[in-house]
């Protein structure tokens, strides 16, 4: 296969990787060579998709970082644990309000409309909204205060409550629409995984065979520490055979792959075409014995340490999330006593997701009017 020639200054030399890979071959007298940002090329790899380290080969948009292709498995990732979170949540909620809606009706419960709370019957007890909502919201984790506020009232003034199913997806759409911005760059991917108590760059040394592919300039790459094997590129072929590119297994057989090649244990910048790395068909090597052709082959360059959950059962699952309960309460919640100075500006802080900034507002005011006239 005939490349074409590229002009290299003689300070560059041969280099691996998935940023600016090139490699000059002499006998052909032709460099190869590529660039993430002003080149057409692709970023990929796999990341984790749940709780269990499910693994999805995720390819980010043309002239991205792996930022973005690592991206697609955030997203997918986050939804998940907000998923089992709003599940929670949704059962919890409906419970709080079947109690709710059977008290109203147990204890004939009406409105006070001079003091704005509601009565018992026989006035031995009486609530107001917002304080019923904050009793009610305090059992929950991820449902926003508004919500909660809006199942309160429908609860009053029609005596049902709403149901699982429902909550569940007013959750599910309030989060997807709420963060759907926010999976592209690392900045948004490191906002977004605080909310889940981690942060990008754990989640994304959890991903493996992170390469990037130039399907016009027939040339492909991987981070020097995740080349695959033989085997391993072989699949990815396949993930990238069905994938928006547009490249068939056949063809990439025949692209350019620049790697550093530890065989031989040195770590040398070589090329060769795809087909011949996975028959090991390149460079220069010793005859071996039997006893040498039973020794693992490297393929990478060591080093890289992986971080991979694998939370398989219920325990850790709850160990995970009381983790991630405590790291969204210490961000968002505390100090309490020293950032909130009154009830209602606790509640604004508290909720910074729900309440829109006229509500909070009318809620601040509402309570230093009512301290002023005790």
């Amino acid at each position: 296969m005939k490349m074409k020639k590229i002009h290299i200054t003689e300070e560059q030399i041969n280099m691996a990787g998935t940023d600016t890979p090139r490699y000059y071959d002499e006998k052909t007298d032709t460099w190869y060579e590529g660039s993430w940002n002003n080149m057409y090329a692709y970023p990929f790899g796999y990341w984790p998709t749940d709780f269990y380290g499910t693994e999805k080969f995720c390819i980010g948009d043309a002239y991205s970082t792996h930022a973005n292709a690592c991206g697609k498995a955030v997203k997918i990732y986050f939804m998940d644990v907000i998923r089992e979170e709003a599940q929670e949540d949704a059962n919890t909620l409906e419970a709080l309000l079947s109690d709710f809606v059977n008290d109203l009706e147990t204890y004939n419960y009406h409105y006070d409309e001079e003091n704005d709370v509601y009565v018992s019957e026989d006035g031995s007890d009486e609530f107001d909204v917002n304080e019923k909502t904050d009793e009610i919201r305090d059992e929950l984790h991820i449902i926003n205060y508004d919500y909660v506020k809006e199942c309160v009232e429908y609860a009053i003034e029609n005596l049902k409550y709403v149901g699982s199913n429902e909550i569940e997806e007013y959750v599910m759409n309030y989060y997807e629409e709420e963060y759907k911005h926010d999976f592209e760059d690392k900045e948004g991917l490191d906002a977004v995984l605080n909310e889940i108590g981690s942060d990008f760059y754990s989640f994304f040394e959890q991903g493996r065979n992170e390469g990037r592919i130039w399907p016009d300039d027939k040339l492909i790459s991987f981070y020097d520490t995740e080349q695959p094997d033989p085997e391993t590129l072989n699949e990815i072929l396949f993930e990238l055979n069905d994938s928006e590119i547009g490249v068939s297994y056949e063809e990439l057989l025949n692209f350019i792959i620049i790697f550093e090649n530890y065989a031989n244990g040195n770590g040398e910048v070589t090329a060769c075409t795809v087909a011949d790395y996975m028959s090991e068909n390149y460079g220069e090597t010793d005859e071996k014995d039997d006893e040498d052709d039973e020794e693992e082959i490297q393929y990478a360059k060591q080093g890289k340490t992986q971080f991979v959950p694998h939370l398989a059962n219920q325990d850790q699952k709850r160990e995970f999330f009381k983790d991630f309960r405590n790291t969204r309460d210490q961000a968002i919640y505390a100090p309490r006593e020293k950032a909130a100075n009154s009830l209602a500006q606790y509640h604004a802080m508290r909720y910074p997701y729900g309440e829109s900034v006229e509500k909070k507002i009318n809620r601040i005011i509402k309570e230093e009017i009512n301290n002023i006239i005790k």
